[in-house]
C-alpha cells in the first residue's frame, strides 16, 4: 500500500521544500531523531553491502593497491587481514565487519521508522521520552547534548590511537608491513605546527596532509581526543556560557544545519588533499597510485556541502530560516485507500451489515415505546390474559356434568334466542362489544367464586325451563 503524507513538515512555506532538508523538523524532535537513525542507517548498510560485495571481488596474491577497490584497503589499513606487501592473508576480519555493519543497520532502520511513524513527533510529549527531549531555549539541554556528542568524538579518536599503540598497530606504507607505533609524537609544538604549514622539513603548504609518518599521525589523534573530551566536560557543566556564544552566532534548527554542512565541506576538502599527497595515510600499497577519480568524487562531494553551508547561512541571515515553533503540528500519514487490498475491504463488509442491524433494531424498540406500539402491547396482553382466566371456570363445569334434560333445555333455548335475534331492535345490535366482554368477565368471576352457587342457579334455571317447555306444549 502507498502511505503518503497530508501535513507538511515545515512550519513556514519554504518554497522549495526539497532544499530544505531536515531543517523541516526543527520543531519535532521525535522525527528528527527518527531521520537521523534512517540517515545512519542508510550509510551503514551501504558500507556493510559493499564490503561484501569487494570481497567477492577480491584476488589473492595480488596487493590491494592494484585491484581497484575502496572499502578494503581502510580496513587493511588498520592492520587487519593484510600481510606484507599489500596483499591480503585473511578474508574473515571484512566479512565479519561486513556483516556486523548489515545488523546495525537493520537495527538503526527499525529505530527511525519507530520515530518516525510510530513514535511521539515530539519527545518532550511523552513520559518516556521527555528525559531525551530538548528545546532551542532551554541552554542547559543543548549544552548537555553537544558535550555528550564531542565526548563520542573523542572516544573514536581514541579508539584509532589505541588501535595503532596497543591493539595490533596499523599498516606502515613506508615499511610494507603492519607494525605497533610504540613512541607515537606528544610535542604540541610540531603536532599543531602542521595547522600553519610547519613540518619538520620547512614550510609546506599541505598543512595537515604534509604529515608523512604514522607517529605524527597517531599522536594528532590523541591530541585530538584530548581537546574533544575537554569540550565534552566544559560544555556539560558550563551551560550558563552558551548565552555568551548565542551573541555571536545563532543557535536555532537552520544554523546549525548550515553549521555542520560546513563541516562537512571541511572535512572533505582536507580529505582530497590527503588522498591525492599523502602515502603515510593512504599507502600506494593499499590504494592504487593513480587517485584522480577519488580525488574528483572528494570535491564534488565537499562542493555540495560547501554549497549547501552557504544556502542555508543566507536564509538564516536573511530572516527566513526556520524556527522551531512548540505550536506547529506533525505530518499526519495517510493510507491510499486505492491500495489498500480488496481483502481487507471483504472483511470490512459484515462489520458494516452487523451495523445497519443494529440501527435496525434500535428502530424497532423506538417504535415499541411509540403510544401505538404501546397500545398493541396492551391489547396482546387482554388477548392472553382473557383465556387464563377463562380456564377456572371450563374446568369447574365438568364437576357437576349437566343432565340429559338440562342438556335440551339449553339446546331449545337456543334456539328461542336465535329466532329472536332478528326480531330484536337495532338498539340492541349496537350494545358495545366491551360492554359485553365486561359482562362476560363478571360472570366467570362469579362462577369461579362460589361453584355451589352456579351449579344451584344451573338447577333453578334447568328447571323453569322445564315448566316453559310444558307450557308450551300445553298450549
Amino acid at each position: 500500500m502507498t502511505v503518503s503524507v497530508e501535513k507538511t513538515f515545515a512550519v513556514n512555506n519554504p518554497g522549495s521544500p526539497w532544499l530544505i532538508g531536515n531543517a523541516r523538523l526543527v520543531s519535532f524532535s521525535g522525527l528528527l531523531l527518527g531521520a537521523h537513525l534512517a540517515h545512519a542507517a542508510l550509510i551503514l548498510l551501504w558500507a556493510g553491502s559493499f564490503t561484501l560485495v569487494e570481497i567477492t571481488q577480491l584476488e589473492p596474491g595480488i596487493p590491494l593497491g592494484e585491484q581497484n577497490l575502496s572499502l578494503l584497503p581502510h580496513l587493511a589499513l588498520l592492520g587487519w587481514g593484510i600481510g606484507d606487501g599489500g596483499i591480503v592473508v585473511d578474508t574473515y576480519p571484512y566479512l565479519v565487519v561486513g556483516a556486523l555493519h548489515l545488523v546495525s543497520s537493520a537495527v538503526l532502520a527499525a529505530g527511525g521508522l519507530f520515530h518516525i511513524l510510530r513514535g511521539p513527533d515530539k519527545l518532550e510529549t511523552s513520559q518516556t521520552t521527555r528525559k531525551f527531549a530538548y528545546d532551542w531555549n532551554d541552554d542547559n539541554q543543548l549544552t548537555l547534548i553537544l558535550g555528550h556528542h564531542l565526548l563520542f568524538l573523542g572516544a573514536g579518536a581514541l579508539g584509532l590511537y589505541l588501535k595503532a599503540t596497543r591493539w595490533g598497530g596499523l599498516y606502515d606504507g613506508n615499511l610494507h608491513t603492519v607494525r605497533v607505533i610504540d613512541n607515537p609524537t606528544f610535542d604540541p609544538i610540531r603536532i599543531f605546527g602542521y595547522l600553519v604549514g610547519q613540518t619538520p622539513n620547512g614550510f609546506s603548504g599541505l598543512g595537515l596532509a604534509a604529515a608523512n609518518n604514522l607517529e605524527d599521525i597517531v599522536g594528532g589523534h590523541i591530541w585530538v581526543a584530548i581537546i574533544l573530551f575537554i569540550g565534552g566536560i566544559w560544555h556539560i557543566i558550563t551551560p550558563g556560557m552558551l548565552p555568551v556564544f548565542k551573541r555571536i552566532v545563532r543557535v536555532e534548527g537552520e544554523a546549525l544545519l548550515s553549521y555542520s554542512l560546513g563541516g562537512v565541506a571541511f572535512m572533505a576538502f582536507l580529505s582530497t588533499v590527503y588522498v591525492s599527497a599523502n602515502t603515510a595515510a593512504y599507502p600506494v600499497d593499499l590504494f592504487e597510485a593513480n587517485r584522480s577519480a577519488s580525488v574528483f568524487i572528494q570535491f564534488v562531494l565537499g562542493t555540495v556541502a560547501l554549497a549547501g553551508h552557504i544556502w542555508h547561512a543566507y536564509r538564516v541571515r536573511s530572516g527566513v530560516g526556520l524556527k522551531a515553533d512548540p505550536a506547529a503540528v506533525g505530518p499526519n500519514f495517510v493510507v491510499d485507500p486505492a491500495t489498500v487490498p480488496k481483502v481487507k475491504k471483504t472483511k470490512a463488509k459484515p462489520a458494516v451489515e452487523s451495523d445497519n442491524g443494529s440501527e435496525s433494531a434500535a428502530k424497532d424498540k423506538a417504535a415499541d415505546k411509540s403510544p401505538k406500539g404501546k397500545a398493541a402491547d396492551a391489547k396482546k396482553a387482554d388477548a392472553k390474559a382473557k383465556p387464563e382466566k377463562a380456564e377456572p371456570a371450563a374446568k369447574a363445569k365438568p364437576a357437576d356434568k349437566p343432565s340429559e334434560g338440562e342438556d335440551k333445555a339449553a339446546a331449545t333455548k337456543a334456539d328461542v334466542s336465535s329466532e329472536a335475534k332478528p326480531k330484536t331492535k337495532d338498539s340492541s345490535e349496537a350494545k358495545s362489544k366491551e360492554t359485553a366482554a365486561a359482562e362476560a368477565e363478571d360472570e366467570v368471576k362469579d362462577e369461579a367464586k362460589d361453584k355451589d352457587g352456579a351449579a344451584g342457579e344451573d338447577a333453578a334455571a334447568s328447571a323453569g325451563s322445564e315448566k316453559d317447555d310444558a307450557a308450551d306444549s300445553k298450549s
